[in-house]
């Protein structure tokens, strides 16, 4: 039989065996959580650069595309925007939508021979409201410029 301090001290140490091996484990979770953290910015700093190419690239072709391209690639732009930017960020690519629906709207009148003598004023209107959109994707670019800051 061992002598009672060698039993005593081998209560004390196995009643505190736990406290390393529970420091260990919240070191290990706060270190995962940390790296998880670093992925989920990661992820969404690619998802946002992809989104300002897409953006980028349809400043680019804005005065080539026929209105209803436009629109389907602004209404998309904005869908995928949702999940990336505030609401506040994206109210540019709402106006720019508004601007685009009524081009669109405007252009189903060319073809009608009723509006035939206002047709000069429809292609100038159509191609204001087309400059608006464009005039609306640079500021939302200036505006996700200073958003993509705050994170």
């Amino acid at each position: 039989m061992p002598p009672t301090w060698l039993r005593e001290w081998a209560g004390v140490v196995s009643d505190l065996a736990p406290i390393p091996i529970a420091i260990a484990a919240a070191y290990i979770a706060y270190s995962q959580w940390i790296l998880a953290r670093a992925k989920l910015k990661a992820d969404l700093l690619d998802r946002r650069f992809s989104y300002r190419k897409g953006l980028a690239s349809l400043l680019s072709r804005t005065s080539t595309l026929d209105e209803v391209e436009l629109l389907e690639t602004l209404e998309t732009l904005m869908k995928n925007g949702r999940t990336l930017y505030r609401k506040r960020a994206l109210k540019e690519l709402g106006a720019g939508l508004s601007d685009c629906r009524e081009a669109v709207r405007l252009r189903q009148y060319l073809d009608d021979p009723f509006w035939a003598d206002q047709r000069d004023e429809l292609v100038s209107s159509i191609a204001r409201h087309k400059l608006k959109v464009e005039g609306r994707l640079v500021a939302l670019e200036a505006d996700l410029d200073r958003e993509t800051h705050v994170v």
